[in-house]
């Protein structure tokens, strides 16, 4: 048994999030703020991911292909657990249901993936900045 996480609250419980009984409530609205602020946030295109057209999809996609598409080009089989878009939303909104521009890939994969597409709009974020008049300023 442990302690209750709510500030005060001594309570013991066998709860897995941390809280008592008394505060599961609590805990509830904490996640539910969190969720809305980091929702908030996101660019209206991420709102595509939460369609019916989507989630159609989606499942048709990974039903069809299951194993991860990098893994599998290296001879390792791993199942996949997300679709991704080649060509990401932000690059062109317009390929988002576009069956051929889709590729099943495992939770490792797309964070590779998805952290150098970041890195890549990071750099030519820079270069065009460095391209500018010197005239113009900063």
């Amino acid at each position: 048994m442990r302690t209750c996480t709510k500030s005060g609250c001594i309570t013991a419980h066998l709860n897995d999030n941390g809280y008592c009984d008394t505060h599961q409530q609590y805990y509830q609205s904490q996640v539910s703020e969190r969720h809305k602020r980091y929702n908030k946030d996101r660019p209206s295109r991420h709102s595509f991911y939460f369609t019916n057209t989507w989630k159609r999809l989606r499942d048709q996609y990974i039903r069809e292909h299951p194993l991860c598409s990098h893994c599998d080009a290296l001879g390792i089989t791993k199942l996949a657990t997300l679709v991704d878009h080649i060509i990401e939303l932000q690059d062109d909104y317009s390929k988002r249901d576009d069956y051929l521009n889709l590729q099943s890939l495992c939770h490792a994969c797309h964070n590779v993936k998805t952290g150098k597409a970041q890195q890549e709009r990071k750099k030519n974020e820079l270069v065009k900045g460095i391209g500018r008049d010197i005239n113009q300023g900063w």
